[in-house]
């Protein structure tokens, strides 16, 4: 064995493969490897470097080891009994047992890029990877961490790309980086998972639990736990492309519209208003306050940092607060080319706030929004366009830091920025945002894109919802429905594409009404009958959400959540990617298709159909369970532990008859 190992201040000092690393144990049964650079070691990865721009612990933890030579491999263990072993040929992480967990095959740093290869078991699925609309399990692809916009479509694309993975045998595999990266999920070679990161040294953490929740904890306490959402934040939001909202006469149509067909609602997003018009504040100011006076929120539309073209007037800005190329001086900056061209044919220029300028930021958060929030009352704003951040140019930062991997990380501190300043308000505060990286999970809620309203992205949107869950976001909402027009309306006729993602809509974390669609009281009759009822419904479980809200805060369990954080010992349910559990009591089976009858699988429990009553023990696969158009498959867990659900599921009754009336009325 050639391979030495000693141990330097809590750090066990090796050289694997010819390159430098350093192992540590940072609690939650997670094992950092960083490599070497410019002779160090560099402390700050992705979840420090955002702790320590919120003010926050960056928590660089690294606690008592022991070291042994065994002969064939030296053997690192920690007070708590996970250990590795290492040797020529591998670095072997191990849990409390000695059972290996993950091997390491191969680890290399050239000075410019990072890379690493593991071995995938033969049955062993990859999950998380942040926002992904095409599956759940995501072995057998290559992925790539870059936030990118991709109208209407489900591969090589996310909005909110995560470097952390959780696998069915319960080992998390974290990236601590902001920079672009690519994980080969066994797409090459069936049993390798590798990675490379671009322009940045390798910093990996292993976390080696035995539940899934572990993982996602351990990720959490890393990176940021989310904030407790305010309770309206659990409602319905309306929303609407412009030009719906971009007067007070499109406002006041749609609030008496909503009145009118008796459709319960709680906050306005005025996507369309001239949000940084000065000329129209005091019209807004006006119109905020009658809304709030009959209990409704008011949100604004913003891109993410871009500041206003008639900032120094309007704002009394400065020029240094605005970022510039640090080899030009230009302070309009190129976007990426990650942007959609059907949305940005020509490459546009914007100039964004130095959010690293303390007097930026007070000049951002205390005059342009500090009008808006504190003088105007606005409680919060849809922040759009994240992955649009220019770092492939040199941008120059008032605190000296590097751009590289600014295009993930801008955007995130910005929201997480915004929504602390948005929960100044009374009642709390919603940012309501597309994108981020690493740490998204910091401002409550994301929203999954743009999708056309066909069946197909009814479970696109579910799998981009779930696989958020599963990457450490535990609040993701989505246009309900989905955003766009079908291109077959013969095929995906509305109103049923309609009826489908409501349904499911419902059983969610809050319900928002999108896009250049139709609107919940455009529809027919009985369609409109079956929306009031479901989102009647959605009122009537918000007790339970915000319960499950502040259970998801404080644990990062995600309010909606895959089967196989349900029970992971369950291979039956590895595979099942178009159910999910809402908080620890229910489980959701959606309709995805044009389909009147479905399977639906329910783990081990006891099971009560929430519409007829009947009841069904675990561990079995329903068959050809009939789903109505106007019907949703539910089942409340029998013994769950919920102090709200008795109630809210008798509050629930009298909806849940008209529901079954309406199916019956149709049949």
């Amino acid at each position: 064995m050639n391979t030495t190992v000693t141990i330097e201040g809590r750090r066990a000092l090796l050289a694997f493969g010819g390159t430098e690393i350093s192992l540590t144990y940072a609690g939650d049964k997670g094992w950092r490897i960083q490599s070497r650079r410019d002779d160090k070691f560099d402390d700050f990865g992705a979840g420090q470097i955002l702790a320590r721009d919120l003010r926050e612990d960056p928590r660089i933890i690294r606690e008592e080891i022991t070291l042994e030579d065994t002969g064939d491999a030296w053997h690192i263990e920690e007070a708590g009994g996970t250990s590795v072993a290492v040797n020529d040929n591998y670095l072997e992480f191990c849990d409390e047992e000695g059972m290996p967990k993950l091997i390491i095959t191969a680890l290399a740093d050239d000075g410019e890029n990072a890379t690493f290869s593991a071995v995938l078991r033969e049955d062993e699925r990859v999950y998380g990877t942040g926002e992904r609309f095409n599956a759940l399990n995501q072995r057998g692809k290559r992925v790539e961490i870059m936030a990118i916009d991709k109208w209407c479509q489900t591969e090589g694309n996310s909005y909110v790309p995560i470097p952390f993975l959780i696998t069915s045998r319960c080992t998390g595999i974290f990236l601590n980086r902001f920079e672009h990266s690519v994980f080969d999920i066994g797409a090459e070679v069936p049993d390798r998972l590798t990675c490379e990161v671009q322009g940045a040294p390798l910093d990996l953490y292993i976390f080696l639990g035995d539940k899934p929740q572990k993982l996602l904890f351990a990720y959490s306490r890393i990176t940021g736990f989310a904030p407790v959402p305010a309770d309206w934040l659990y409602g319905t939001q309306v929303c609407r492309y412009a030009p719906d909202f971009s007067t007070a006469e499109g406002v006041w149509d749609m609030v008496e519209q909503m009145k009118k067909n008796d459709f319960p609602w709680d906050a306005i997003i005025m996507e369309g208003w001239p949000t940084y018009d000065t000329s129209r504040f005091d019209e807004l100011a006006e119109l905020t306050e009658k809304l709030h006076d009959m209990g409704k929120k008011v949100m604004l539309y913003q891109a993410s940092g871009r500041v206003p073209a008639d900032a120094e007037t309007a704002f009394a800005m400065e020029e240094h607060y605005v970022l510039a190329n640090g080899e030009t001086g230009e302070r309009a900056l190129p976007d990426t080319d990650s942007y959609n061209p059907a949305d940005n044919p020509v490459r546009r220029s914007s100039r964004y706030v130095d959010i690293t300028d303390p007097d930026a930021m007070d000049w951002w958060l205390g005059t342009v929004w500090g009008t808006l929030v504190d003088a105007i009352g606005i409680d919060g704003a849809k922040i759009d366009f994240c992955e649009q951040f220019p770092d492939h140019l040199p941008v120059d930062f008032a605190d000296g830091r590097p751009v590289s991997g600014a295009h993930h990380w801008y955007p995130t501190l910005y929201n997480a920025l915004m929504y602390k300043h948005f929960n100044t308000r009374p009642d709390g505060g919603m940012c309501l945002s597309r994108g981020g990286g690493i740490g998204a999970q910091r401002y409550p809620f994301l929203w999954a894109g743009d999708q056309l309203r066909e069946y197909r992205f009814l479970k696109a949107i579910l799998t981009g919802v779930l696989s958020s869950g599963l990457s450490g976001i535990p609040f993701m909402s989505y246009d309900m429905s989905a955003y766009r027009p079908a291109k077959d309306e013969n095929a995906n006729p509305e109103d049923k594409v309609f009826i489908r993602g409501l349904e499911y809509t419902a059983f969610s974390a809050n319900i928002q009404t999108h896009g250049k669609v139709k609107r919940p009281y455009d529809f027919d009759e009985h369609t409109k009958d079956v929306y009031r009822a479901y989102a009647k419904l959605h009122d009537v479980l918000r007790p339970y959400l915000s319960e499950q809200g502040k259970v998801a805060a404080n644990t990062a369990l995600p309010l909606m959540r895959a089967l196989f954080l349900y029970d992971c010992e369950d291979a039956a349910a590895w595979d099942i990617e178009d159910e999910y559990m809402l908080g620890g009591a229910l489980l959701i089976a959606p309709v995805l298709d044009d389909s009147y009858e479905r399977d639906v699988y329910l783990p081990a429990g006891e099971w009560e159909d929430i519409f007829t009553g009947e009841c069904y023990e675990g561990n079995t696969t329903l068959r050809n369970f009939a789903v109505p158009l106007e019907r949703i498959p539910v089942f409340r867990l029998k013994g769950a532990h919920s102090a709200v659900m008795d109630q809210v599921m008798a509050d629930a009754r009298p909806l849940l008859e008209e529901i079954i009336r309406l199916s019956e009325a149709k049949a």
